[in-house]
């Protein structure tokens, strides 16, 4: 998950044809005007497999009640009664890896590495435990 190049189209497919094995991509919205990429030239380019989301939900936060929304557009990132959302830096315009409850998928965020779709309520469970020892450590040093 994230975004994987800001490349035009042939710098794209040249990383591309330097990776290995079996190559899938998820694509925020086949049709949206900032993608530069069909899913007929992600496969062009040498994806085997072209996910096209569009604020689909995965796995529950904390093993509760509170589920994650990967939202690609801006109608996506603000549901009405969904607390967690996985968003690229795109629309969440954060400068953090998590804030306001929004784990951003930018790649600077992850050392380009890639993010896998299953590890995204593990990733937001990490960030508000991480939150709350910071919250802790504030409480302790006003004391």
């Amino acid at each position: 998950m994230g975004e994987f190049s800001c490349a035009s189209e042939e710098e794209t497919k040249d990383i591309i044809s330097q990776l290995t094995g079996t190559l899938e991509i998820i694509d925020y919205q086949e049709n949206a005007p900032y993608n530069n990429f069909s899913e007929e030239n992600w496969k062009k380019m040498g994806i085997k497999q072209v996910w096209c989301v569009g604020g689909i939900v995965t796995g529950y936060i904390c093993g509760g009640d509170k589920y994650v929304v990967i939202a690609t557009t801006d109608r996506n990132l603000h549901t009405t009664g969904v607390t967690y959302y996985a968003a690229p830096g795109s629309l969440t315009n954060s400068k953090k890896r998590f804030e306001n409850n929004i784990l951003n998928l930018s790649m600077e965020f992850w050392n380009y590495t890639p993010i896998l779709y299953q590890d995204i309520p593990r990733l937001i469970d990490d960030a508000l435990l991480f939150e709350s020892m910071e919250n802790e450590e504030e409480n302790l040093n006003e004391k």
